[in-house]
Protein backbone atom coordinates (compact mmCIF):
# COMPACT_ATOMS: atom_id res chain seq x y z
CA UNK A 1 0.00 0.00 0.00
CA UNK A 2 1.15 3.39 -1.14
CA UNK A 3 1.32 6.26 1.71
CA UNK A 4 -0.21 9.66 1.05
CA UNK A 5 2.74 11.02 -0.02
CA UNK A 6 3.45 8.82 -2.66
CA UNK A 7 -0.08 9.00 -4.20
CA UNK A 8 0.51 13.20 -3.63
CA UNK A 9 4.06 12.63 -5.55
CA UNK A 10 2.30 10.13 -8.39
CA UNK A 11 -0.52 12.30 -8.87
CA UNK A 12 1.88 15.40 -10.03
CA UNK A 13 4.27 13.40 -11.65
CA UNK A 14 1.63 12.49 -14.09
CA UNK A 15 -0.15 16.08 -14.37
CA UNK A 16 3.63 16.97 -15.05
CA UNK A 17 3.53 14.48 -17.59
CA UNK A 18 0.12 15.82 -19.45
CA UNK A 19 1.58 19.18 -19.33
CA UNK A 20 4.31 18.03 -21.00
CA UNK A 21 2.85 15.90 -23.58
CA UNK A 22 0.55 18.83 -25.14
CA UNK A 23 3.69 20.94 -24.75
CA UNK A 24 6.12 18.91 -27.22
CA UNK A 25 2.71 19.12 -29.61
CA UNK A 26 3.01 22.58 -29.39
CA UNK A 27 6.57 23.24 -30.00
CA UNK A 28 6.63 21.12 -33.01
CA UNK A 29 3.49 23.07 -34.30
CA UNK A 30 5.50 26.47 -33.49
CA UNK A 31 8.88 25.25 -34.99
CA UNK A 32 7.86 23.19 -37.72
CA UNK A 33 5.45 25.76 -39.41
CA UNK A 34 5.94 29.17 -41.01
CA UNK A 35 2.36 30.77 -41.02
CA UNK A 36 1.49 34.27 -43.27
CA UNK A 37 3.36 37.02 -42.49
CA UNK A 38 -0.31 38.74 -40.73
CA UNK A 39 1.00 38.78 -37.04
CA UNK A 40 0.09 34.39 -37.05
CA UNK A 41 3.98 34.10 -37.17
CA UNK A 42 4.28 35.87 -33.84
CA UNK A 43 1.71 33.68 -32.50
CA UNK A 44 3.29 30.34 -33.84
CA UNK A 45 6.59 31.29 -32.20
CA UNK A 46 4.79 32.40 -28.73
CA UNK A 47 2.86 28.80 -28.97
CA UNK A 48 6.72 27.30 -29.74
CA UNK A 49 8.35 28.57 -27.01
CA UNK A 50 5.77 28.19 -24.85
CA UNK A 51 5.59 24.56 -25.43
CA UNK A 52 9.41 24.11 -25.14
CA UNK A 53 9.27 23.42 -20.98
CA UNK A 54 8.13 20.15 -22.34
CA UNK A 55 11.86 18.33 -23.15
CA UNK A 56 13.04 19.66 -19.62
CA UNK A 57 9.86 18.71 -17.74
CA UNK A 58 10.02 15.01 -19.09
CA UNK A 59 14.08 14.69 -18.49
CA UNK A 60 12.76 16.13 -14.82
CA UNK A 61 10.20 13.69 -14.35
CA UNK A 62 12.52 10.65 -15.18
CA UNK A 63 15.26 11.63 -12.87
CA UNK A 64 12.44 12.68 -9.99
CA UNK A 65 11.04 8.83 -10.68
CA UNK A 66 14.98 7.31 -11.03
CA UNK A 67 16.25 8.78 -7.90
CA UNK A 68 16.38 7.09 -4.31
CA UNK A 69 16.07 3.98 -5.95
CA UNK A 70 18.25 0.95 -6.18
CA UNK A 71 19.27 0.36 -9.89
CA UNK A 72 21.50 -2.19 -11.23
CA UNK A 73 23.09 -3.03 -14.46
CA UNK A 74 20.35 -5.87 -14.84
CA UNK A 75 17.53 -3.59 -14.32
CA UNK A 76 19.32 -0.54 -16.96
CA UNK A 77 19.51 -3.30 -19.61
CA UNK A 78 15.93 -4.43 -19.33
CA UNK A 79 14.80 -0.53 -19.81
CA UNK A 80 16.79 -0.44 -22.51
CA UNK A 81 16.01 -3.46 -24.05
CA UNK A 82 12.44 -2.55 -23.43
CA UNK A 83 13.13 0.89 -25.48
CA UNK A 84 14.43 -0.37 -28.46
CA UNK A 85 11.63 -3.15 -28.60
CA UNK A 86 9.41 -0.33 -28.23
CA UNK A 87 11.24 2.14 -31.16
CA UNK A 88 11.37 -0.96 -33.58
CA UNK A 89 7.74 -1.52 -33.39
CA UNK A 90 6.16 2.04 -33.75
CA UNK A 91 9.10 2.19 -36.92
CA UNK A 92 6.89 -0.85 -38.32
CA UNK A 93 3.45 0.85 -37.60
CA UNK A 94 5.14 3.93 -39.28
CA UNK A 95 6.13 2.25 -42.31
CA UNK A 96 2.88 0.37 -42.44
CA UNK A 97 0.85 3.75 -42.40
CA UNK A 98 2.52 6.33 -44.50
CA UNK A 99 4.94 3.87 -47.18
CA UNK A 100 2.38 0.69 -47.39
CA UNK A 101 -0.83 2.33 -47.00
CA UNK A 102 -0.45 5.73 -48.01
CA UNK A 103 2.61 6.32 -50.37
CA UNK A 104 2.20 2.51 -51.75
CA UNK A 105 6.02 1.90 -50.68
CA UNK A 106 6.68 -1.69 -50.32
CA UNK A 107 10.41 -1.51 -49.87
CA UNK A 108 10.91 -3.00 -46.33
CA UNK A 109 14.37 -2.55 -46.78
CA UNK A 110 14.44 1.01 -45.64
CA UNK A 111 13.25 -0.30 -42.20
CA UNK A 112 16.60 -1.47 -40.56
CA UNK A 113 17.72 2.82 -41.12
CA UNK A 114 14.74 3.61 -39.69
CA UNK A 115 15.24 2.15 -36.36
CA UNK A 116 19.05 3.31 -36.13
CA UNK A 117 18.75 6.67 -37.48
CA UNK A 118 15.42 7.60 -35.41
CA UNK A 119 17.78 7.73 -32.47
CA UNK A 120 20.03 10.33 -34.64
CA UNK A 121 17.29 13.01 -35.32
CA UNK A 122 17.14 11.55 -38.48
CA UNK A 123 13.80 10.07 -40.70
CA UNK A 124 10.29 10.79 -40.23
CA UNK A 125 10.46 9.67 -36.25
CA UNK A 126 13.37 11.69 -35.75
CA UNK A 127 11.68 12.90 -32.06
CA UNK A 128 12.91 9.48 -31.00
CA UNK A 129 16.53 11.20 -30.44
CA UNK A 130 14.81 11.28 -26.64
CA UNK A 131 14.61 7.77 -26.40
CA UNK A 132 18.51 7.68 -27.35
CA UNK A 133 18.95 10.63 -24.52
CA UNK A 134 16.97 8.15 -22.24
CA UNK A 135 19.29 5.25 -23.31
CA UNK A 136 22.83 7.61 -21.86
CA UNK A 137 21.18 8.28 -18.97
CA UNK A 138 19.92 4.51 -17.94
CA UNK A 139 23.69 3.83 -18.61
CA UNK A 140 24.45 6.72 -16.05
CA UNK A 141 22.29 5.94 -13.51
CA UNK A 142 23.71 3.07 -11.24
CA UNK A 143 27.08 5.13 -10.85
CA UNK A 144 24.93 8.53 -10.43
CA UNK A 145 22.83 6.70 -7.69
CA UNK A 146 25.63 5.43 -5.75
CA UNK A 147 27.77 8.03 -5.57
CA UNK A 148 24.35 10.51 -4.75
CA UNK A 149 23.50 7.80 -1.49
CA UNK A 150 27.69 7.32 -0.43
CA UNK A 151 28.32 11.28 -0.95
CA UNK A 152 25.65 14.00 0.64
CA UNK A 153 27.51 16.44 -1.32
CA UNK A 154 27.94 14.89 -4.96
CA UNK A 155 24.13 15.77 -6.44
CA UNK A 156 24.43 19.58 -5.36
CA UNK A 157 28.40 19.33 -6.74
CA UNK A 158 26.91 18.16 -9.93
CA UNK A 159 24.57 20.42 -10.29
CA UNK A 160 26.80 23.59 -10.10
CA UNK A 161 28.99 21.72 -12.64
CA UNK A 162 26.15 21.08 -15.25
CA UNK A 163 24.86 24.35 -14.86
CA UNK A 164 28.38 26.25 -15.24
CA UNK A 165 28.39 23.80 -18.68
CA UNK A 166 24.91 24.58 -19.59
CA UNK A 167 24.80 28.18 -19.48
CA UNK A 168 28.72 28.53 -21.03
CA UNK A 169 27.32 25.96 -23.69
CA UNK A 170 24.10 28.56 -24.17
CA UNK A 171 26.18 31.33 -24.82
CA UNK A 172 28.66 29.26 -27.36
CA UNK A 173 24.63 28.49 -28.95
CA UNK A 174 24.17 32.54 -29.08
CA UNK A 175 27.28 33.35 -30.82
CA UNK A 176 28.20 30.54 -32.80
CA UNK A 177 25.34 28.10 -32.71
CA UNK A 178 27.26 25.38 -31.20
CA UNK A 179 24.56 23.18 -30.39
CA UNK A 180 23.49 23.04 -34.13
CA UNK A 181 26.02 20.78 -34.97
CA UNK A 182 25.30 17.90 -32.53
CA UNK A 183 22.85 15.39 -32.61
CA UNK A 184 20.12 16.18 -30.03
CA UNK A 185 20.96 12.71 -28.38
CA UNK A 186 24.25 13.62 -27.59
CA UNK A 187 23.71 16.88 -25.62
CA UNK A 188 24.00 15.28 -22.59
CA UNK A 189 24.49 18.47 -20.53
CA UNK A 190 21.13 19.58 -20.98
CA UNK A 191 19.68 16.43 -20.39
CA UNK A 192 21.81 15.49 -17.52
CA UNK A 193 21.37 18.62 -15.76
CA UNK A 194 17.50 18.55 -16.46
CA UNK A 195 17.11 14.74 -14.85
CA UNK A 196 19.52 16.18 -12.09
CA UNK A 197 16.98 18.75 -11.16
CA UNK A 198 14.77 16.49 -10.84
CA UNK A 199 16.62 13.89 -8.99
CA UNK A 200 16.97 16.98 -6.20
CA UNK A 201 13.76 18.02 -6.10
CA UNK A 202 12.71 14.10 -4.98
CA UNK A 203 15.67 14.22 -2.11
CA UNK A 204 15.30 17.37 -0.53
CA UNK A 205 12.17 18.50 1.30
CA UNK A 206 10.99 20.99 -1.29
CA UNK A 207 7.35 21.44 0.65
CA UNK A 208 10.04 23.84 2.87
CA UNK A 209 9.94 25.94 0.08
CA UNK A 210 7.19 29.08 -0.45
CA UNK A 211 4.03 28.03 -2.14
CA UNK A 212 3.77 28.84 -6.03
CA UNK A 213 0.66 30.59 -6.25
CA UNK A 214 -1.13 29.66 -9.93
CA UNK A 215 -1.42 33.19 -10.62
CA UNK A 216 2.08 34.01 -10.00
CA UNK A 217 3.07 31.07 -11.84
CA UNK A 218 0.92 31.42 -14.69
CA UNK A 219 1.96 35.56 -15.24
CA UNK A 220 5.94 34.07 -14.87
CA UNK A 221 5.28 31.39 -17.44
CA UNK A 222 3.80 33.77 -20.01
CA UNK A 223 6.53 36.43 -19.35
CA UNK A 224 9.14 33.86 -19.37
CA UNK A 225 7.92 32.58 -22.75
CA UNK A 226 7.74 35.39 -24.55
CA UNK A 227 11.14 36.85 -23.60
CA UNK A 228 12.00 33.78 -24.31
CA UNK A 229 11.12 33.72 -28.12
CA UNK A 230 12.12 36.75 -28.24
CA UNK A 231 15.92 35.81 -27.24
CA UNK A 232 15.14 32.67 -29.21
CA UNK A 233 14.88 34.87 -32.75
CA UNK A 234 18.33 34.75 -33.22
CA UNK A 235 18.73 31.11 -32.08
CA UNK A 236 18.15 27.52 -34.27
CA UNK A 237 17.84 24.50 -34.03
CA UNK A 238 16.63 23.56 -30.33
CA UNK A 239 19.48 24.97 -28.37
CA UNK A 240 17.67 26.93 -25.90
CA UNK A 241 17.35 24.66 -22.84
CA UNK A 242 20.41 26.23 -21.53
CA UNK A 243 19.04 29.71 -20.82
CA UNK A 244 18.50 30.59 -17.74
CA UNK A 245 14.48 31.49 -18.65
CA UNK A 246 13.90 28.31 -19.87
CA UNK A 247 15.94 26.76 -16.68
CA UNK A 248 13.53 29.06 -14.29
CA UNK A 249 10.07 28.10 -16.59
CA UNK A 250 10.72 24.64 -16.26
CA UNK A 251 11.30 24.65 -12.55
CA UNK A 252 8.47 26.88 -11.72
CA UNK A 253 6.02 24.66 -13.63
CA UNK A 254 7.75 21.38 -11.82
CA UNK A 255 7.67 22.86 -8.37
CA UNK A 256 4.16 24.12 -9.04
CA UNK A 257 2.37 20.97 -9.96
CA UNK A 258 4.29 18.70 -7.23
CA UNK A 259 3.08 21.33 -4.59
CA UNK A 260 -0.42 21.11 -5.80
CA UNK A 261 -1.63 18.50 -7.29
CA UNK A 262 -2.58 15.43 -4.72
CA UNK A 263 -5.20 13.45 -6.03
CA UNK A 264 -6.75 12.98 -9.55
CA UNK A 265 -7.41 9.53 -10.58
CA UNK A 266 -8.35 10.78 -14.30
CA UNK A 267 -4.59 11.95 -14.70
CA UNK A 268 -2.84 8.49 -14.45
CA UNK A 269 -4.93 7.69 -17.78
CA UNK A 270 -4.04 11.03 -19.32
CA UNK A 271 -0.01 10.06 -18.54
CA UNK A 272 -0.37 6.99 -20.16
CA UNK A 273 -1.23 8.48 -23.21
CA UNK A 274 2.22 10.15 -23.45
CA UNK A 275 3.60 7.52 -25.59
CA UNK A 276 1.20 6.70 -28.08
CA UNK A 277 1.07 10.98 -28.46
CA UNK A 278 4.65 11.80 -28.84
CA UNK A 279 5.27 8.50 -31.07
CA UNK A 280 2.52 9.49 -33.33
CA UNK A 281 2.33 13.36 -33.24
CA UNK A 282 4.75 14.22 -35.56
CA UNK A 283 2.96 12.00 -38.50
CA UNK A 284 -0.69 13.31 -37.47
CA UNK A 285 0.94 17.11 -37.66
CA UNK A 286 2.33 16.05 -41.35
CA UNK A 287 -1.04 14.81 -42.48
CA UNK A 288 -2.99 17.55 -41.05
CA UNK A 289 -1.07 20.29 -42.90
CA UNK A 290 -0.96 18.19 -45.96
CA UNK A 291 -4.83 18.15 -46.45
CA UNK A 292 -6.36 21.07 -43.71
CA UNK A 293 -5.66 24.61 -43.43
CA UNK A 294 -7.07 27.41 -41.21
CA UNK A 295 -5.64 30.25 -42.75
CA UNK A 296 -8.55 31.95 -43.17
CA UNK A 297 -8.30 32.93 -39.10
CA UNK A 298 -5.27 34.92 -39.49
CA UNK A 299 -3.89 34.58 -36.50
CA UNK A 300 -5.60 32.09 -34.38
CA UNK A 301 -4.63 29.84 -37.26
CA UNK A 302 -1.70 28.14 -34.88
CA UNK A 303 -4.09 28.62 -32.21
CA UNK A 304 -6.98 26.69 -34.18
CA UNK A 305 -4.16 23.90 -35.35
CA UNK A 306 -2.82 23.47 -32.14
CA UNK A 307 -6.60 22.50 -30.52
CA UNK A 308 -7.52 20.39 -33.51
CA UNK A 309 -4.48 18.11 -33.44
CA UNK A 310 -3.97 18.00 -30.02
CA UNK A 311 -8.06 16.70 -30.18
CA UNK A 312 -7.14 14.14 -32.55
CA UNK A 313 -4.26 12.48 -31.15
CA UNK A 314 -6.22 12.73 -27.37
CA UNK A 315 -8.75 10.89 -28.43
CA UNK A 316 -7.03 8.64 -31.11
CA UNK A 317 -4.67 7.49 -28.46
CA UNK A 318 -7.45 7.50 -25.65
CA UNK A 319 -9.66 4.62 -27.67
CA UNK A 320 -5.89 2.97 -29.02
CA UNK A 321 -4.92 2.52 -25.54
CA UNK A 322 -8.18 0.41 -25.64
CA UNK A 323 -7.26 -1.77 -28.15
CA UNK A 324 -5.94 -5.55 -26.94
CA UNK A 325 -1.93 -5.54 -26.39
CA UNK A 326 -1.61 -1.96 -27.17
CA UNK A 327 -0.94 -1.70 -23.24
CA UNK A 328 2.57 -3.58 -23.56
CA UNK A 329 3.29 -2.19 -26.61
CA UNK A 330 3.12 1.24 -25.59
CA UNK A 331 5.13 0.60 -22.27
CA UNK A 332 8.57 1.15 -21.68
Amino acid sequence: MTTGNNNRRIASIDMIKLAAMLGVIAQHIGHNYQYPADGSNTVNQLLAATGSVAMGLFFMVNGFLMTKRQIDYKYVTHKILHIIRFVCTICIIYWLICDVIIDKNYNWKILPGMMVYCFLDRTELSVFWFFGAMIILYLLMPVVNKLTDRHRGFLPSMLVIMTAACFIVYEMNVKWQFEQHILMMFRIWDWLFYFLIGAAIRRYNTSELPKINLGIASVVAVMLAYLAWAMLLSITGHNEFGSTLFILYSVIVFLYFTQHIKKAKRLQHASELFLPVYAFHIMIINIYHQNFSTAFLGSLSPVADYIIICTVLIAGSHYLMKLPGMKQIFKI
